[in-house]
């Protein structure tokens, strides 16, 4: 069973929403373009077709019939959890997450959202699957910082250090 301590170490539960979407992730491609216009290939193309009834189904489980955020800044948290090949040597994922980013976006717009261009901050992950946490998409969303409430360590660490060193800075000024 997946759980957000999987994911995260400093996991938020009193984010706005949360959503796991059971279904190995796909980076976005580039579009081919033809005589007759714009057009996808491959895995891409089977998850295009595949993802939105997928994710309508889970959202209208959750009692979601309509986008929640609307005219609304939004805030997200996001690991993708893929399968690791047999063959691979690498200890972490090698597509460009920027590209797993965007399919999942283009798949939440209109069903979670109204416009992808809302989104102004995400933190994002990738990572192997693992026996405890199966290959999926763990999402926090939130408006406005929810989901980024707590602060790291690092955070408040480098906070601490920069007001210290500032006054320094003023000490020596007088």
């Amino acid at each position: 069973m997946i759980s957000p301590s999987n994911v995260w170490i400093d996991w938020n539960p009193n984010t706005m929403f949360t959503l796991w979407i059971p279904h190995s992730p796909v980076p976005a491609s580039r579009p081919r373009v033809g005589r007759w216009g714009a057009y996808y290939t491959g895995a891409y193309e089977k998850y295009r077709k595949e993802m939105p009834d997928f994710i309508e189904d889970i959202l209208v489980e959750e009692g979601i019939n309509k986008p929640l955020f609307v005219n609304q800044p939004i805030v997200i948290r996001m690991a993708f959890i893929l399968d690791k090949p047999r063959t691979t040597t690498l200890s972490y994922p090698d597509c460009d997450i920027d590209n797993l980013e965007k399919a999942i976006y283009d798949q939440l717009t209109s069903l979670l959202w109204d416009d992808d261009s809302r989104i102004v901050k995400h933190e994002v992950h990738k990572r192997w699957s693992s026996e405890d946490c199966p290959p999926g998409v763990f999402m926090q969303v939130g408006t406005n910082g929810e989901a980024f409430k707590k602060e790291t360590k690092r955070q408040a660490s480098r906070k601490r250090a920069v007001s210290a060193v500032s006054s320094k800075r003023t000490r020596r000024k007088r």
